[in-house]
């Protein structure tokens, strides 16, 4: 429980059960994550909440949708709404941010396909 528990709450939260399993992001994911949250940050400001997301989130490079589990829709859905689950009053951090893509890293075979899911999946432009 303790290497599980890392916020020492006598819980263990989803996240802190993938961190253990997975780790930390590479350092390259880490980079690409910055790169494309200061773009989201360029285009509008530094409040970013789930509806700001949405104009720049593209599902259709999800596993769950790309296998066929689920619609275009419900992944977008699920996806804002793990986000949010993520945020202090509904305005996302770095490090929410961060964490979310960290958490998703156990849908992928490695940190590669995760840059490929992050680059693919986050259109700014």
């Amino acid at each position: 429980m303790k290497y599980f528990d890392k916020s020492k709450d006598g819980r263990v939260s989803y996240s802190e059960f993938v961190s253990a399993i997975t780790g930390d992001l590479p350092d390259d994911c880490i980079e690409l994550l910055k790169k494309k949250w200061a773009e989201i940050e360029e285009m509008d400001g530094s409040k970013i909440d789930g509806k700001i997301l949405k104009k720049y989130y593209d599902a259709s490079f999800h596993p769950d949708y790309v296998s066929k589990k689920k619609t275009l829709e419900t992944v977008v859905s699920e996806i804002l709404s793990d986000l949010s689950e993520y945020s202090k009053k509904n305005i996302l951090t770095f490090e929410d941010f961060a964490e979310f893509h960290r958490d998703m890293m156990v849908l992928f075979k490695g940190a590669d396909e995760l840059k490929t899911f992050i680059n693919k999946s986050w259109v700014i432009s």
